[in-house]
């Protein structure tokens, strides 16, 4: 096992053809209560409910690189991605290290369990928070149990660095095909890190 990694970027997942990978909500924090929003107009001291509308949070989906991991071993998940191989990473922290000190000097990176979430359920913090949203996905997805490794050379990751919109349900969401969806990395002999697993 020579060690080379490949990183998708947020987009990638989002516009993916297999759709077992795919997520067009990936790199967005989403939020909807019932049928729609409610809203507090406080300086006309009314609410009312906006049918149909979700609140998303979107991050730079093309500047946010991503390699996931999964914390269970089970022959759903084989299935469900049609595995041949299993790399069973054995010592993390070595592991998380060697791919810090390959990525180039100006990244930001960070290792995460996935936190999974309901429309429903409070958007804050994750809504403003970068790092969060890229390693939050729906309740769907829960039975992977995943971690993630995510990285960005650019201000992506910073605290509010992000695009905020109300999206009608009548609204397609359209991701954009990312000019740069991969990013290949070489951190080198990992044999004495991990076991390999063959179906």
């Amino acid at each position: 096992m020579e060690g080379h990694i490949r990183f998708g970027s947020l987009a990638h997942y989002m516009s993916i053809e297999d759709e077992a990978r795919r997520d067009e909500n990936e790199g967005a924090s989403l939020f909807s209560h019932g049928d729609g929003l409610l809203i507090n107009n406080i300086s006309q001291n009314v609410s009312g409910n906006l049918e149909g509308y979700t609140f998303v949070s979107q991050v730079k989906t093309g500047e946010i690189f991503i390699s996931c991991f999964s914390r269970a071993l089970n022959p759903e998940l084989w299935n469900k991605f049609s595995a041949l191989f299993c790399v069973e990473i054995t010592k993390i922290g070595i592991f998380i290290e060697k791919i810090r000190v390959s990525l180039p000097s100006d990244s930001t990176v960070y290792f995460r369990r996935v936190q999974y979430y309901d429309r429903d359920d409070n958007p804050t913090p994750r809504w403003a928070v970068p790092e969060v949203i890229a390693s939050s996905k729906l309740n769907l997805y829960s039975q992977e149990e995943e971690s993630r490794l995510l990285f960005s050379t650019t201000d992506a990751l910073r605290f509010e660095n992000v695009d905020l919109c109300l999206r009608h349900k009548s609204v397609q969401h359209s991701p954009i095909k990312p000019a740069s969806p991969f990013f290949n990395l070489n951190i080198g002999d990992i044999q004495h890190i991990c076991t390999l697993h063959q179906r």
